[in-house]
């Protein structure tokens, strides 16, 4: 028996993520009377404050008790906020096994909920907002008492985010931080509002909280399947807004990986090869330059990588520099990526590696090696591609090598196992070894110029989609 469980409802759960940590508990299960009402004290404490104020205007609206200009005064509106949790913490109860509360399912609703009392929900005289055309959302007192807890675990970012995920620790690890920052607000008397680190913009905030979330507590991420959920929304009485931003369990469990990698630099390098700005006049998306600046100068720069990531496209263009011939990080790093995101299995991985190593040793030894690399950098379609390993096939003969190339079933099911589908992954993936394998030699030759490190987006090459 208990009085909270994980319901999948993002305001419900995140109230009791933050619960928890106030109270010291690893489980909803373990949440008692006492600690929902050492809870309320928290809140009385807190919302009241001026800037927690300003910031109920965008979650709770106007019309929330704490807000309502009916009261001339503050004492009245604060006894109408306290009288509110002390209604709602009267109407807790046990959890059973059905309900018709549309967040737990586990107990009757008594009265309907609105946007005053949960967010995004709708008003109460647009009824067709509501299922069958009800006046409120069918919320029991208990989730609207989490409800009103979550703001402490919300972030600023331009609007205001909400954190929600498929992992229970994610969600209590992600509210210790702006309920640390809540204790540190309490302790200089100085309330500033929601957790604030200056991001606004939503999908390099969610890189950056998961990324932290990885680095500040050592679990086996990658066991975990964890998906993320970023809701960035206002709640605001004249244009309410939502955007929801989702990290997939790949992607999380890449910046787990990549985050103990020894080439971690070189990822980072390739994030930030990854803000960009808009070129007005030729109408093209150039990397924002990002040498000799802060982190604070750019973190809110949209972020091709990041975008791409999160909208299931690839980022192997980012892996390399066509024009300088330049790889950033190294095979080790790129083959994590390629597990991860793109599913490749080992043999193939294995398969396109020691073609692309024989590719290099041509290059190197043939006196049409040059000319071969640069036919393998401007094919950009299949057949070119193709025509272009045919040629380097031929002409390696001459240099009596022990093994073919490839194989025919090397090539059909594991260079080009979808033939097109897969054929711009593979050629970024031998040019990638390429360029690693060959740098100084590209260097002593002078094939490998200091060039402007632009990418320019919005090409098949960026566009190109995962699975």
């Amino acid at each position: 028996m208990s009085f909270l469980n994980w319901t999948g409802n993002p305001f419900v759960d995140s109230g009791i993520a933050a619960i928890l940590e106030h109270c010291r508990k690893k489980a909803p299960e373990e949440i008692d009377v006492d600690d929902l009402s050492k809870m309320s004290m928290l809140l009385r404490q807190v919302y009241v404050t001026a800037q927690w104020k300003k910031a109920f205007h965008s979650i709770f609206t106007g019309n929330c008790k704490l807000l309502q200009n009916a009261y001339k005064t503050d004492e009245r509106r604060h006894k109408e906020f306290f009288g509110l949790l002390d209604q709602l913490l009267a109407g807790v109860e046990i959890a059973g096994e059905t309900g018709d509360c549309i967040a737990c399912g586990r107990r009757d609703r008594h009265k309907r909920k609105t946007k005053t009392d949960i967010p995004l929900t709708g008003s109460g005289k647009s009824r067709g907002f509501f299922s069958y055309a009800v006046a409120g959302a069918d919320y029991c007192e208990t989730c609207a008492f989490a409800t009103q807890c979550s703001p402490l675990t919300y972030y600023a970012c331009g609007k205001l985010a909400m954190l929600h995920s498929t992992s229970p620790k994610i969600m209590r690890y992600w509210a210790k931080r702006p309920l640390a920052n809540i204790y540190e607000q309490m302790a200089r008397d100085e309330f500033t509002g929601c957790f604030n680190e200056g991001y606004t913009n939503p999908q390099n905030a969610l890189f950056h909280i998961a990324q932290n979330l990885v680095l500040e507590h050592r679990e086996q991420w990658g066991k975990e399947y964890a998906t993320i959920r970023l809701y960035h929304f206002t709640n605001y009485l004249q244009g309410p807004e939502l955007d929801i931003y989702d990290l997939p369990t790949p992607v999380f469990c890449f910046l787990f990986e990549v985050q103990s990698h020894s080439r971690l630099k070189d990822w980072q390098a390739i994030v930030r090869r990854g803000y960009y700005f808009l070129d007005k006049k030729n109408h093209k998306q150039i990397t924002y330059p990002t040498d000799g600046k802060s982190e604070d100068d750019y973190k809110n720069k949209d972020n091709r990588v990041y975008v791409n990531l999160l909208a299931g496209k690839s980022i192997l263009p980012y892996f390399l520099n066509i024009q300088t011939r330049t790889a950033y990080g190294d095979y080790s790093l790129l083959t994590v990526y390629i597990k991860e995101i793109l599913a490749m299995d080992e043999k193939r991985i294995d398969t396109v590696k020691r073609v692309a190593d024989e590719i290099a040793r041509f290059i190197q030894q043939s006196p049409k090696g040059k000319t071969r690399l640069q036919n393998l950098e401007g094919a950009d379609k299949l057949h070119e591609f193709c025509n272009v390993l045919r040629h380097i096939s031929r002409e390696r003969i001459a240099l009596r090598p022990q093994e073919p190339l490839f194989t025919l079933d090397e090539f059909a099911q594991q260079l080009f196992p979808e033939g097109a589908l897969t054929f711009r992954e593979t050629r970024y993936l031998i040019l990638f070894r390429l360029y690693e394998q060959l740098h100084d030699w590209l260097v002593a030759e002078g094939l490998a110029e200091d060039q402007t490190d632009d990418v320019t987006l919005g090409t098949d090459d960026s566009e190109l989609a995962i699975g």
